[in-house]
């Protein structure tokens, strides 16, 4: 086993040392690390949901459900406001870490990063319908800036 761990720190922790001080891996891992609580109380939120809401639901005892309405409610605005952002808390959360390793203005890191991270989203789409709208639907998505041909929706800016 001595020889092992001899080979391991001989071949092995060099180059682990090397990767390990990558400023870029080393806020990665922070980055990850910080967000921890929101994946952890978004995590909790899902599984009270699939036992309280989504099991009753396919046994079919929906007075479960009913009688847990309350706590369905709240663990949804815990998944909305941990889960369903976690793109957005990374990406600060990243940006954060990064300017902290460089040594630079960390919150100007965050927003900066979040603001490039919002600019990649996509700002367009196209639904194909696979049935024709009626005038006044198509009027109104015209009116809000859709091009509408046939069976097809094309929208820019407004998701």
């Amino acid at each position: 086993m001595n020889a092992f761990i001899n080979w391991l720190d001989k071949h092995i922790v060099p180059i682990a040392a090397k990767i390990g001080s990558v400023r870029w891996l080393i806020a990665l891992r922070d980055a990850f690390i910080a967000i921890m609580p929101a994946m952890m109380a978004g995590a909790v939120a899902n599984v009270l949901n699939a036992l309280i809401r989504d099991i009753p639901n396919q046994m079919g005892w929906t007075g479960i459900v009913t009688s847990m309405q309350w706590l369905i409610d709240i663990n949804a605005m815990v998944w909305t406001g941990t889960l369903a952002i976690l793109g957005l808390i990374f990406s600060f959360t990243f940006g954060y870490q990064l300017a902290v390793q460089y040594k630079v203005e960390p919150i100007t890191g965050g927003v900066v990063t979040l603001g490039s991270f919002i600019i990649s989203l996509p700002q367009a789409a196209s639904l194909h319908l696979g049935t024709t709208l009626g005038k006044g639907a198509v009027k109104a998505l015209t009116d809000a800036g859709a091009a509408v041909t046939g069976k097809d929706v094309s929208m820019w800016g407004l998701l």
